[in-house]
């Protein structure tokens, strides 16, 4: 079913007035809004000016021809999408093809028929509307999702931070009926330090989501985060070996520093708590053509559930009180930078955590 046009914007570009004044009336006569421009250049500045719908152009205009100017709209990201039908004369069979293989819609042959050209204008502006809807409708999926995942992570959130108040509460109790017994009464306040100390790193991890949708970009060494990340948990796991394989690599890409670090301290601590006691943790980065993977791998206790249960910030197998939520921000803030992240069972034993990140080109 065709849509109204009337709204619709067409830049008609032509180095002969003629043809110009010929389409434009016609066009406005169905009420479409018209501009026109006569030259390749011309044609350029008008779509910088003021975006239109779709554009008539002529293939064969003096100095910049229509070739050349489809082909810089379609290198634009700002303009890649605007239709364009190409004017061209009967016999050009080459150019039509040139222009259909750059992105072109559409072609109408000289002498100009102008009923059948408004016809084909109108069947490209409900087509292009019919895309753009397409493309509204999944950027609010996109954003329904995100909306729904930051609301479980929030969630997710609010009962940690509850269960180390909780505890926090149960530790200043003990510690009022602990006055005269000064050793006990400095147990008990170092454990109530460390409970405070966790809702404090609950509250910074705030930040991940309030800043999901603006990532700090900037070239970063991959093999620098990873040092830093491996002397940090190596603080809270000192009888682990955190070994990083090939740590002589030379690897920058530009992303988010503090997203990736915490992404990967959420694997690497993962990692560690598998272990009863001391253990073994692996780092590798290996890169393909386009994607830089680093990869976490432990010989623990393994998964014991489904590996996407383990990135649901409501579940846990840890029957610690505030674990089990690292892995679902660690998802969270990769997806800020285009980034992924999944947990597999590793051969024979344990887990392999894999972080995935985009390198431009």
């Amino acid at each position: 079913m065709t849509t109204d046009i009337t709204a619709s914007h067409v830049l008609v570009v032509d180095d002969q007035p003629i043809n110009v004044q010929m389409l434009a009336r016609k066009l406005q006569f169905a009420g479409i809004r018209v501009s026109t421009a006569f030259d390749g250049p011309e044609a350029l500045a008008k779509v910088k000016e003021d975006a239109p719908d779709l554009i008539l152009l002529d293939v064969m205009m003096p100095g910049m021809d229509g070739i050349e100017v489809c082909t810089r709209l379609k290198s634009d990201e700002r303009t890649v999408n605007i239709p364009v039908i190409f004017i061209t004369a009967k016999d050009a069979k080459e150019s039509k093809l040139q222009g259909l293989e750059l992105g072109a819609v559409d072609y109408i042959t000289k002498p100009i028929d102008l009923d059948e050209t408004l016809a084909r204008v109108k069947t490209q502006l409900d087509m292009a509307r019919m895309h753009k809807k397409m493309l509204e409708f999944q950027e609010y999926e996109a954003y329904r999702l995100r909306q729904a995942s930051v609301m479980r992570l929030t969630q997710g959130l609010a009962h940690n931070v509850n269960n180390h108040l909780g505890v926090a509460v149960g530790y200043l109790d003990l510690l009022k009926s602990q006055l005269q017994d000064a050793a006990l009464s400095l147990t008990t306040a170092e454990k109530l330090y460390v409970a405070l100390d966790n809702i404090g790193v609950l509250v910074k991890q705030l930040r991940v989501l309030e800043d999901y949708s603006k990532p700090q970009l900037a070239l970063i060494s991959i093999p620098e985060v990873i040092k830093e990340v491996i002397a940090k948990v190596k603080a809270k796991f000192p009888n682990h070996n955190l070994n990083f394989v090939d740590d002589s690599i030379h690897l920058s890409i530009e992303t988010d520093q503090e997203k990736l670090a915490l992404a990967l301290e959420a694997g690497v601590t993962n990692a560690c708590e598998s272990y009863d006691e001391a253990g073994q943790v692996n780092i590798l980065v290996l890169k393909t053509k386009d994607r830089v993977h680093i990869i976490v791998e432990d010989t623990g206790r393994g998964l014991g559930i489904n590996a996407e249960q383990a990135f649901d910030p409501l579940v846990t197998t840890k029957g610690i009180v505030g674990a089990g939520f690292g892995l679902p921000l660690a998802r969270h803030a990769l997806g800020a930078i285009g980034g992924s992240v999944r947990l597999e069972a590793n051969n024979p034993v344990g887990t392999a955590y894999t972080i995935s990140l985009p390198v431009k080109a």
